[in-house]
């Protein structure tokens, strides 16, 4: 518990600090943090939605709404001191902390527009009778294949990205030091 409130602590005093150095341990404690507050706030929603089932007052919509805001906003206002926290560790590593932002930058957005593509073939695919298979339909359904195999492409280079980004967030730190500072142990001892 220690090591989540230390890290956390950082995370957030170094929000718009883009230099310098942060480890690999650092790195994984500081998403713990994020994640256990994440699941936290979804717990609470959840067990106030289920409190409102036995409720006389429907309020539930309104709690619902309101930690939805505080979910999004908690999202929010993580967002700068991870990114922060990604480049520190790519210059903990050796890495030029911009390749953070192109490999996160073009994994969300290749995802994002892969599953767009594939979420709309699926609606044409439906709605244009492609469970039926007659002799007009198949150059429709050519379209449609080729839409298909765009969004799968689309999310297997956005996967890709993701994948380039976990190896380069996962990678051992550079002993010494390095272009980008001295080693930032977790904690300072």
């Amino acid at each position: 518990m220690k090591n989540i409130i230390y890290a956390m602590d950082d995370l957030f005093k170094n929000s718009f600090r883009w230099q310098g150095r942060l480890s690999r341990e650092g790195y994984g404690w500081a998403w713990a943090g994020i994640l256990a507050v994440n699941a936290g706030l979804f717990s609470i929603r959840k067990a106030a939605l289920f409190l409102t089932l036995f409720s006389r007052y429907s309020y539930g919509k309104q709690i619902s709404q309101t930690l939805a805001y505080a979910i999004a906003l908690w999202n929010a206002a993580a967002f700068f001191p991870l990114l922060s926290a990604t480049m520190r560790r790519y210059h903990d590593s050796g890495k030029a902390g911009w390749k953070a932002i192109l490999f996160n930058g073009l994994g969300v957005v290749f995802i994002v527009l892969g599953t767009l593509v594939g979420s709309l073939t699926i609606i044409g695919f439906v709605f244009s009778g492609g469970y039926m298979v007659t002799a007009d339909a198949d150059i429709a359904m050519a379209r449609l294949l080729w839409f298909g195999f765009f969004s799968i492409l689309l999310l297997l280079a956005g996967t890709g990205f993701a994948v380039l980004n976990l190896k380069c967030v996962l990678c051992q730190s550079d002993p010494g030091e390095n272009a980008y500072g001295k080693p930032a142990p977790f904690p300072p001892g």
